[in-house]
């Protein structure tokens, strides 16, 4: 087998798709949408047929790590001086709500940048997504605030 002949091969064929897409209309999948053929993604990857597996779900969650840690870093200026828990309770924050969702908890960034981590943590409880995110809520909470991973 010569993998870069048929990657390329499958590339051009496939066609790249970011978004899961219905393989028989070509339309993105949406909440709501009737779904005729196969859920698709990526270079026709059909995950009715072939679901993700842990181990691709892992090398995808650290890909995303990393994008989400930019994310978190790009909105926090004094990004280098927070300690390593507070940096990923941020991370994890962009993670869960992207770099805009990060970003709408202005108060809480402005908190952090000035190093008031009891103010910061008071921000992040007063927020829906506080509620939304159920036991991950007063677990990022503590963490922001002592700077100290939890002891579980």
């Amino acid at each position: 087998m010569n993998l870069e002949r048929i990657l390329k091969s499958l590339k051009d064929e496939e066609g790249f798709r970011a978004f899961l897409y219905d393989d028989a209309t070509g339309l993105p999948i949406k909440r709501g949408s009737i779904v005729k053929g196969n859920p698709t993604i990526g270079y026709g990857w059909n995950v009715t047929t072939s679901p993700m597996s842990e181990s691709e779900a892992s090398m995808v969650l650290g890909n995303r790590i990393v994008l989400a840690a930019k994310d978190a870093a790009s909105l926090v200026p004094n990004w280098v001086t927070l300690n390593e828990t507070r940096q990923d309770v941020l991370i994890d924050m962009a993670f869960n709500l992207g770099r805009n969702g990060l970003f709408a908890f202005k108060n809480m960034l402005r908190a952090v940048n000035e190093g008031r981590y009891d103010e910061a943590a008071d921000e992040m409880m007063d927020s829906a997504w506080f509620i939304q995110v159920g036991k991950r809520g007063p677990l990022l909470v503590d963490r922001m605030r002592s700077g100290a991973e939890a002891t579980t």
